[in-house]
């Protein structure tokens, strides 16, 4: 008989631990899932997926009760399912993991470091990281999807050692090969024929999305490149405000992903919010540049997506893991600028990120290159295919199973 596995996530759609959850629902025998929302009524054929609510109230009230339904309903089929293992993703599902009984062993994934996630002073971060450092140590153990997590749970937020584990986010790269030849609606096939480069990431403070913005519109002015456009794939509660920043930097923004704003004559808007794709896989590949100017990440799946699609990378230092992401080597590598900016493997890593004119000019200036180099990186020994396998999801598998074979 098969070992039961519950998987505990928000949903499985979205970004990075939402990716993860989803491979680990797929390739895991006997994995079922719960989730806080499935909006997007994703469906995984074979498995069973419980749905606790929808995505809730704004209120205060309205969250804490929604919250205390979820809670409910995980202990519910915890003792309905009966797991011998109970894995969850984000400080939400594991604080309902670990605050619930039985579900067998307990092991929590983190995906950010909460000196970057609850870096504001406010109550709510305050909580958030009171809880994590005391909940966590009931875990039977804490997988840190970077080295620098890890390194933080131990040192930071005093969980033993001997409960931490490394193991990257996986992506499945033939997957994602394939699909980028999948063909979208009409209006989304008609940015894919521009030229454009891609933030691919929820509409929110971490990705910088209004520094993207800022960066593009001094990009879109260069005498070396033309009709340049930038595509935001996601969403987030920052659109309108994102929306209404890049109209007041003089650009011509589309919140509708072209549908209305592409003429006969085949003009259209500077930028296109995109909304979530299920399939992003198209719109990052036929990318000239894939551009993540994100304040802080743990291991970014949307990067490892890039790199399996060889599309270039232009990246801020937002992650220890990018020395081990960005370049040919198996361990970790110390990163060295030189004029906060560094070329490795799979493209470009700028260390700075403050709106200055000086920044601006160095990010633009690493765009511009991967833009008109018409991606060099593809024929280099090492680049970033050879680079992503380390990162595939039959590697990772692995050391799924021996989650569910370690007795401790």
């Amino acid at each position: 008989m098969t070992d039961r596995v519950l998987i505990v996530c928000n949903s499985l759609s979205g970004g990075g631990a939402e990716a993860v959850a989803r491979e680990m629902l797929e390739n895991i025998a006997g994995a079922a899932c719960v989730l806080f929302e499935n909006d997007d009524d994703i469906y995984v054929p074979g498995k069973k997926i419980w749905t606790a609510s929808s995505k809730g109230s704004r209120s205060v009230g309205g969250k804490i009760l929604i919250n205390f339904w979820r809670l409910v309903f995980i202990q519910f089929i915890k003792f309905k399912y009966r797991p011998k293992l109970t894995i969850s993703h984000l400080e939400g599902p594991n604080f309902a993991n670990l605050v619930t009984i039985n579900g067998g062993k307990r092991v929590v994934f983190v995906h950010n470091a909460f000196s970057h996630s609850y870096c504001k002073k406010t109550f709510s971060n305050a909580l958030k990281r009171f809880l994590g450092r005391a909940l966590y140590k009931r875990a039977s153990k804490v997988v840190g999807v970077s080295p620098f997590i890890c390194e933080e749970l131990e040192q930071n937020e005093r969980i033993n050692k001997q409960k931490i584990i490394f193991l990257p986010n996986p992506i499945n790269v033939s997957k994602v090969q394939s699909l980028v030849e999948t063909k979208y609606p009409r209006h989304l096939e008609h940015i894919v024929s521009l030229e454009y480069i891609i933030c691919v990431g929820s509409l929110t403070e971490q990705k910088n999305h209004r520094f993207a913005l800022l960066v593009f519109r001094e990009l879109k002015q260069s005498e070396r490149i033309t009709n340049l456009k930038l595509v935001i794939l996601g969403r987030g509660p920052l659109l309108s405000e994102l929306v209404q920043f890049g109209e007041s930097l003089g650009l011509n923004v589309s919140d509708q992903g072209a549908l209305f704003n592409f003429d006969k004559t085949g003009s259209s808007a500077d930028v296109f919010f995109v909304g979530f794709q299920s399939n992003p896989y198209r719109l990052i590949g036929h990318a000239k540049a894939f551009f993540m100017p994100s304040k802080w990440e743990g291991l970014p799946i949307a990067l490892l997506e890039a790199l399996a699609l060889e599309t270039p990378i232009v990246i801020s230092n937002c992650s220890n893991s990018l020395g081990l992401i960005m370049t040919s080597r198996n361990e970790p590598r110390e990163l060295s600028f030189f004029d906060e900016r560094l070329e490795t493997d799979c493209g470009w890593i700028v260390n700075c990120q403050n709106e200055s004119a000086e920044t601006i000019e160095i990010w633009q200036d690493c765009l511009e290159k991967v833009v008109l180099e018409s991606r060099p990186l593809n024929n280099r020994d090492g680049g970033p295919l050879a680079v992503v396998k380390r990162f595939d999801v039959s590697q990772v598998r692995e050391a799924w199973k021996s989650l569910l074979s370690d007795n401790t």
